[in-house]
């Protein structure tokens, strides 16, 4: 028997870097489109939503940062809604919840969007903290967010203004903040961005550390349908109530 517990495992630890690099495809992975104006529409309601649960300014930085120094987070993308969040557990609706979003700081959102940070559970409090991948993002200045152009770019002394000599790395282990038992983000889906943020880093060289996290078991229905259909066509997943996800929370990680 446990022979056969080793056996699982080893194949587990085999099927994880083909569902990082073939199964959820991060990039490019959905033949879904949306108009400019759809997404505009869908922005701006998930905005409207995340702010009326409670949210204020940005959710690691507070209220302090101006609204147009903050962006909305999607968790699972928009493009995705016709193929890889099947295999998240979610459906077109959930893609569209205020659950699958975070409203983030401008060059917090562009990090988090380019692999570049991810957020993992911290076991000792179960709190969602950050974490920067990237080494040489660390020492690097918000204000200076090489995705919004650096000091050339668009709004830079706006950016210096709201966020001053704060750097990434002032950031790390900062615990995201949601005000509504009924908005908690989307966990397997940050679960899954960790750990394909964290796979990417490894690969390109950008991180020199052996950092690791313990996955909260978001893609734990994907590994074990790699195991057992032997890589056919993948399930199509109903939409997982919020009421059901918030009552399991203390008892059933994997369904979050």
């Amino acid at each position: 028997m446990l022979a056969d517990l080793y056996r699982k495992v080893n194949k587990m630890e085999s099927v994880l870097p083909f569902l990082v690099s073939k199964v959820l495809l991060w990039r490019d992975g959905s033949t879904a489109t949306h108009s400019k104006s759809e997404k505009d529409r869908k922005t701006s309601a998930l905005k409207s939503e995340l702010q009326s649960s409670g949210v204020k300014g940005c959710q690691l930085l507070g209220e302090g940062i101006p609204p147009n120094c903050v962006s909305l987070a999607h968790l699972c993308k928009l493009s995705w809604a016709d193929g890889t969040c099947d295999l998240l557990g979610l459906s077109k609706e959930d893609v569209s919840s205020p659950r699958n979003a975070l409203l983030l700081s401008k060059p917090i959102e562009r990090a988090y969007d380019n692999s570049a940070i991810c957020f993992y559970e911290d076991p000792a409090d179960k709190k969602l903290k950050l974490h920067v991948l990237w080494d040489e993002l660390k020492s690097q200045k918000l204000a200076d967010c090489q995705w919004l152009g650096g000091p050339k770019g668009k709004g830079y002394a706006e950016l210096t203004n709201a966020f001053g000599d704060t750097t990434y790395g002032d950031l790390e282990a900062r615990p995201l903040q949601y005000y509504s038992s009924t908005v908690v983000p989307f966990r397997r889906v940050l679960s899954a961005h960790a750990q394909l943020s964290l796979d990417r880093a490894r690969r390109d060289g950008k991180m020199a550390g052996s950092w690791t996290f313990q996955d909260y078991h978001s893609i734990e229905n994907v590994l074990t349908w790699l195991q057992t259909a032997e890589l056919q066509e993948p399930p199509i997943a109903g939409s997982v109530s919020e009421a059901s996800e918030v009552i399991s929370m203390s008892s059933a990680p994997a369904a979050l």
